[in-house]
């Protein structure tokens, strides 16, 4: 007896033997993530935490990690010095 191919696998699923859809997805161990050292997106976040780490070694303490948030917490110190 010849086991029966799953119509609920991908095209590419190499057992055909799965019962649904997302137990074939999850069998190849897929990783979905963005890649975000393609983008400047990582980047600036660094930057923005690295200004963050700045500030609060400097005694500041900005209302967030945006770096809006970090100016405006730096000028109010420099006003308030």
């Amino acid at each position: 007896m010849s086991a029966r191919k799953s119509k609920a696998c991908t095209s590419g699923c190499r057992t055909k033997d799965h019962k649904t859809w997302g137990e074939c997805m999850r069998s190849k161990n897929l990783r979905v993530a963005p890649n975000l050292s393609e983008t400047n997106v990582q980047r600036a976040w660094d930057k923005e935490l690295d200004s963050y780490e700045s500030a609060v070694r400097q005694g500041v303490q900005p209302s967030g990690t945006k770096q809006h948030q970090i100016d405006a917490a730096m000028k109010e110190a420099e006003a308030s010095a």
